[in-house]
This record gives structure tokens, C-alpha cells and sequence, in this order.
């Protein structure tokens, strides 16, 4: 009897010859489309993955990985990566930018030519069709314009801020995008470590000469019966002629990413001089107290951030006392200098990145903003171009910089503290360093180092001063505003490098083996340039990010404003990211800026409303391993840092209130998920009341 071939060999060349006829019959790929048109058979793209499907259309795991109007006949490209589109959504956002960026040029470019030979505007340029250089506009699963998204929720009108007043009357307001400082800011100080931290050690009053020590309670003002002047300030405080050189050049290499006003040639050719004779303490300028009090700050800073400092050193506070009284010797209020501006600016700084507060211990976000705030409002000397006065050009640049210093401190103050910006563009014409108007359009064009070099002035300038403005009213934006805030924000340009370092931190794209070896400067240029635009988005859509996962908590990408819950799950992931890496580079320094801290602990705190508030939604799992990586930041900086140190109490309490979530939803538990969970859920409404700014 002759044997009968196998049934598995033929159903193997079946198989075969049915992909082989999916590829290239047309009839019988007609046929297949059908059935999954009807949700007969499993999608095309889990069907190539392998997994399971629900045939519905779109089915669940299409519209969880992000790639819902794919299904059910559309694939993506094979390779390594495509199980989880969200990761390649950034870089496509930077491919559209860069090809936005691109359509722009070429449109201002024809329109010039056009404008030259002829008096009517080229058939190209017309309003409907510039729209398409916007990238974005008809992007993504919501846009402005539907009715749906526009409306805002009652929850949402009700974002007023935090207003405390104390049984003495002292009150502190907070608006709607100052929820982290508040929730850093009200740590019970039981719940902090043992203060064993430099900045613990920082904030410890060193025992000062009474004539210096009369000054704390009456700043900015001088003691009534204080006899002490800017020849005592010299010759018995000021340190010796190398000590100064040294902290000068300190200052130079560690500090200028924080304070960009005083120049190498400033402190080198006018300010040393006028207090140092022959390589000796001696007084030229007597009638100058706050240009030797914005000396004495230089030196404070430099100390502070001196990588060789001692542990527990007081040298830093000795030098910032001094520089407080040498403010004190002459009235801020009349006649304010330059070195007026900058010495309150600069002393706002040093308050801010020392964690020392002198006011009672948990004050020093107020303290700083009030400084800078201060400093903003006598800056309306400097804020028109002195070039129109006659002013000579170096003097005309030095208060460009001056200016364009304190307006990025102030618009990013205001909005960590949720309050109206001191500044209006309007009525500014001041030109930024190196040249260009606040009023013109942004483009990158060949001078990528002029272009670098006035980054951040132009950024807040565009960015960060028009979210602050239309985001800090009493009347809170619609989601149309919000949707434009953050089209301007992500077509706002950045060098190539800055987004080649974030797509490496994030594991996008490997790091480069020169980028482990670049100075603190560099790489605090490309953090900052990196990280700006991700905090922004993280505070304007922040509220309507927590809206989605109230309103949606087993899957947010269902909420109408799934927009705002994946710009801020995305802008999380890169700030905690980088920062990371940052800190890696340089561990004390990074641990120092605590406006880093602040945005780190804002993401952390994202990732955790993710886990607690929608434990099944698909997203938990990733997010509860950013925020172990979060809680594991915090926990090695709280040895450094003041502000990661307040901040890492409650990023552990957010840990255990995930895990604990997470269990209950993994096991699989009734709805009320346990009477433990339910607790801990309501004690944690406060506390994201407060993070949205409610």
C-alpha cells in the first residue's frame, strides 16, 4: 500500500501559498479585507505581531500601541521597535518640525522675490494654503476646532490655585501652575531625612561679627545706628588677592548657565580692579556699595559651587552675608544702578540654589521670587534700547544682557509660582545680546552660535511669556488656547544637538561616546535647551492631563483630551530622563539647581497619578517603572540637594500608594478595591487637588 504523504507538510505549503496569494492575488486580498472590514478575523497588524485581537475596529491593542488608523487593514514596517508606536511619536514630531521649519524658509524666501518684481502676493502664498507649513494642526486624535474639546469641565473652572493665610495674617498665594512648590514647600519637617545633606549644612548660620549679623532683621534697609561702610566691608572681609582670583574664575566655569549679566571682561577689568590694588583689599569705589555687594555674591556663588569645597564649608554664607549688608548701605528704591539689578538678581540665585532660608526654614521659593521680582520692577530703566538715547555700544550691551537675564528669571518665576509675569512685551524694544527684536520670527538660519547664544532670551520671550500670560488669568483658558500653546511651543526650534541629547536619554537613539566627556557648561546648554520646551508642555497641560485620567481611568487614550494626558506622559519621560543623565555627568553640581528638582518631581508626580488613579489603564506598568527610576533619582540626590530631599518624602509616599494600587488591580479585586485603597485614595485627592493648581 503506497504511503500517504503527511497532512502537515501539505497544511505547511497551504499556509505558504495563502500568504504568497495575500501578496499578490488580488481577489483573494479583496476577500480578506472584507472579513476583517466585518471583524470576521484578526487585523492585519496583530495578525504580523502575533497577538491577540479583539476584531473590533479599531481593535483595543491597535488603539493602546497607538496605531488605530492602521486597523484593520493597515500595517506598520517591520523591525525592531514597532511594538509600541508611542516611542516613535517624538521623532516624527521633530521630522514634521524640521520639515515645517523648512516650508516656512522657502514661503519667506519666495514671498521676498515675489515682493521685488512684483505688487501682488504669488498664488502660493495665500492664507489657506500657508496653513500647511503649521505642523500639528490636523494632527493627532483632537484639534481646536471640535466643539467637544473647546468646552471646558466645571472641575477644570475651579482651577484657582492654593491661597494659605496663618493665624498672624502672613498669606501665600500659589496659581495653577505653582501646585509643585506647594506641594514641596508644606513637607512636614518630621518627614525629611536626618540633615545630613551639604545643603542642611548649607543653611547653618555661620557666627558673624554683630556689625554684619544687625543687618539680617532690617534687610534691605540699613540698621538705624549702624556705623558700618564699604571701607570696613573691604579691608576686613574681602579675601586676599588669589583667593578672589580663584573664586572668580570658579564663578566663570560653574555659574554663568545660572547668571549670564556679568561677563569674564566685567569682573576682570572693572569689578576686581575697583576693590583690589596691587594684588591687595583697597578702596577705589566708596560710593558703590552694591557693585561690591554684587562682588561679594560673585564670590558666594563660586564657593557654593565649587566642586573642591569642603563638606559643611561656611565660606559660602560668609561672603552672602556680607553682600546682603553691603545692599543695605545704600537705598535700593532711589536711583538703582545696573549693579543694583544685578546684585538682587544674583542674590536670588544664590537663595535659590542654596536652599538657606533665612525667614524661618521653608520660605526660600518665596524669598527668591520676591528678589527677582524686586530686581524686575527697577529693571524698567534698561528695558528700552539704549542705542536711541545715544548710549555707546558697550554700554548698550551690557543692559541688553542685564535685561534679558532678568526677564527669563522672571516669566519662569511666575510661572513655577503660578503669578502674573512683571514684564509685557509690548512695551519692551530692547534688542537681545548679539543683536535681533523680541517682535521678529524666529528662525535658525546659518548663525547657528548667535542663534544658540540668544536661545533661551528668545524662547521665553515667544514661549514661556505668552503661556504665563494666557494660562495665569482669573478666567482659565479654553482647551483651543491650550492645543495652540502647545503647537507654538513644539514648532519652536532647537539645535540638532539638544534633540539628539533628549531622544539618547530617553533610549531613542544611542549616546554618542563624546557626549559622556563634554564640560558642565556644555552640557547644561543642551539640558536647559532640551528640557524647556517639556516643561512647558507639562505645565500648560497639566490640569487636562489629570482631567483624562479622572474621567477615564482604565484607559485615558479614550478621554477627549487624550492630547494632553500623552504630551504630558511624553514630557515627563524626558525631563525625568535627562536630568538623570545630567546627574550622572555631574552628581553635586546638578543636585544644586533645584529648578531641575522641581520639574523632576512634577514629572514623578505624573507618572504616579497614572498608577494610582487608572492602576488598569494600559499605561500603568511603564509608569510605575519611571517612577521607581524617580523615587531612586531622588533618594541619591537627597544627599546633595535641599529641594530633592523635601520633594523625596512624598515621591516615596506615591511609590507605596502605586504599588499598592497596581497589586489590587493585577489580583484582579471587586470595585471598591479594598477598603485600605480606598482610604489612601481619598487622603491623596488633596494632594493632586493641589499638584493641578485647584
Amino acid at each position: 500500500m503506497p504511503p500517504v504523504s503527511t497532512r502537515p507538510k501539505l497544511k505547511h505549503k497551504s499556509s505558504r501559498r495563502d500568504l504568497e496569494e495575500l501578496g499578490f492575488d488580488g481577489g483573494h486580498a479583496r476577500e480578506i479585507e472584507q472579513k476583517r472590514n466585518s471583524g470576521q478575523i484578526s487585523c492585519a497588524e496583530c495578525r504580523r505581531l502575533k497577538i491577540k485581537c479583539d476584531k473590533q475596529i479599531p481593535c483595543q491593542s491597535c488603539r493602546r500601541r497607538g496605531c488605530a488608523a492602521l486597523c484593520p487593514n493597515g500595517t506598520l514596517p517591520t523591525g525592531q521597535g514597532t511594538r509600541f508606536v508611542l516611542a516613535a511619536t517624538e521623532h516624527l514630531h521633530h521630522r514634521l518640525a524640521k520639515m515645517s521649519e523648512r516650508i516656512r524658509q522657502l514661503e519667506d524666501a519666495l514671498g521676498e522675490l515675489q515682493a521685488k518684481h512684483f505688487a501682488e502676493p504669488h498664488p502660493l502664498l495665500r492664507p489657506d494654503l500657508l496653513e500647511a507649513s503649521q505642523p500639528g494642526d490636523n494632527v493627532g486624535p483632537s484639534s481646536a476646532g471640535d466643539p467637544a474639546i473647546v468646552e471646558r469641565t466645571p472641575e477644570l473652572v475651579e482651577a484657582l490655585g492654593t491661597l494659605s493665610v496663618s493665624d498672624s495674617g502672613t498669606s501665600r498665594f500659589f496659581g495653577p501652575t505653582g501646585g509643585s512648590q506647594v506641594s514641596i514647600d508644606y513637607v512636614p519637617s518630621e518627614d525629611l531625612a536626618d540633615g545630613s545633606s551639604d545643603s542642611m549644612r548649607d543653611s547653618k548660620s555661620p557666627e558673624l561679627p554683630q556689625e554684619i549679623e544687625d543687618f539680617a532683621p532690617a534687610f534691605p534697609f540699613k540698621p538705624a545706628h549702624s556705623n558700618l561702610n564699604v571701607e570696613t566691608l573691604v579691608n576686613k572681609y574681602l579675601p586676599t588677592w588669589e583667593r578672589a582670583r580663584y573664586l572668580s574664575e570658579a564663578y566663570l566655569e560653574q555659574a554663568t548657565s545660572l547668571f549670564q549679566s556679568v561677563s569674564r571682561d566685567y569682573i576682570l577689568s572693572e569689578l576686581l580692579p575697583a576693590y583690589y590694588v596691587n594684588n591687595a583689599p583697597h578702596v577705589t569705589q566708596a560710593e558703590k556699595p552694591h557693585q561690591l555687594s554684587l562682588l561679594f555674591l560673585i564670590f558666594a556663588t563660586a564657593a557654593l559651587l565649587d566642586p573642591n569645597r569642603e563638606p559643611g564649608s561656611v565660606e559660602p554664607e560668609f561672603y552672602h552675608r556680607f553682600a546682603r549688608a553691603a545692599i543695605c548701605l545704600q537705598s535700593v528704591m532711589e536711583k538703582p544702578s545696573l549693579e543694583t539689578i544685578q546684585a538682587l538678581h544674583l542674590l536670588s540665585v544664590y537663595n535659590a540654589v542654596s536652599g538657606n532660608e533665612l525667614a524661618g526654614k521653608e520660605t526660600s521659593t518665596e524669598t527668591s521670587w520676591s528678589l527677582v521680582t524686586l530686581a524686575a520692577h527697577l529693571a524698567h530703566t534698561v528695558n528700552r534700547d539704549g542705542l536711541r538715547w545715544g548710549l555707546s555700544p558697550d554700554v548698550t550691551a551690557r543692559r541688553q544682557m542685564v535685561f534679558w537675564d532678568l526677564f527669563v528669571a522672571d516669566v519662569w518665576n511666575c510661572l513655577e509660582a503660578g503669578r502674573p509675569p512683571t514684564f509685557s512685551l509690548p512695551y519692551i524694544d530692547c534688542q537681545f545680546p548679539g543683536g535681533g527684536s523680541p517682535h521678529h520670527k524666529v528662525h535658525i538660519g546659518s548663525d547657528r552660535k548667535a542663534f544658540c547664544s540668544s536661545w533661551a532670551f528668545r524662547f521665553a520671550s515667544d514661549c514661556v511669556a505668552d503661556v504665563a500670560a494666557r494660562t495665569l488669568t482669573s478666567d482659565p483658558p479654553s482647551y483651543s488656547t491650550i492645543l495652540e500653546l502647545d503647537r507654538k511651543v513644539r514648532n519652536f526650534p532647537v539645535t540638532e544637538a539638544a534633540e539628539e541629547f533628549a531622544a539618547a536619554a530617553c533610549g531613542a537613539v544611542l549616546a554618542k561616546p563624546v557626549d559622556k566627556d563634554v564640560g558642565f557648561m556644555e552640557s547644561m546648554g543642551r539640558l536647559i535647551m532640551s528640557n524647556a520646551r517639556e516643561v512647558i508642555l507639562l505645565y500648560i497641560h497639566r490640569s487636562y492631563f489629570v482631567q483624562a485620567i479622572i474621567e477615564n481611568p482604565t484607559n485615558p487614550l479614550n478621554s477627549p483630551y487624550t492630547p494632553s494626558f500623552l504630551a504630558a506622559y511624553r514630557a515627563s519621560l524626558t525631563i525625568l530622563r535627562t536630568v538623570k543623565v545630567q546627574y550622572d555627568l555631574y552628581p553635586k553640581l546638578t543636585a544644586r539647581l533645584w529648578p531641575l528638582w522641581t520639574y523632576a518631581f512634577s514629572a514623578g508626580v505624573v507618572f504616579g497619578t497614572i498608577v494610582t488613579r487608572g492602576p488598569r489603564s494600559p499605561m500603568a506598568s511603564s509608569a510605575m517603572k519611571e517612577l521607581h527610576d524617580a523615587r531612586l533619582l531622588f533618594s541619591d540626590a537627597s544627599s546633595h540637594s535641599r529641594r530633592a530631599q523635601r520633594a523625596l518624602p512624598i515621591i516615596n509616599k506615591l511609590t507605596e500608594r502605586a504599588h499598592s494600587a497596581l497589586l489590587h488591580a493585577q489580583n484582579d479585586m471587586p470595585d471598591g478595591l479594598g477598603q485600605q485603597w480606598l482610604s489612601a485614595e481619598n487622603e491623596d485627592d488633596d494632594e493632586l487637588a493641589i499638584f493641578t493648581g485647584r
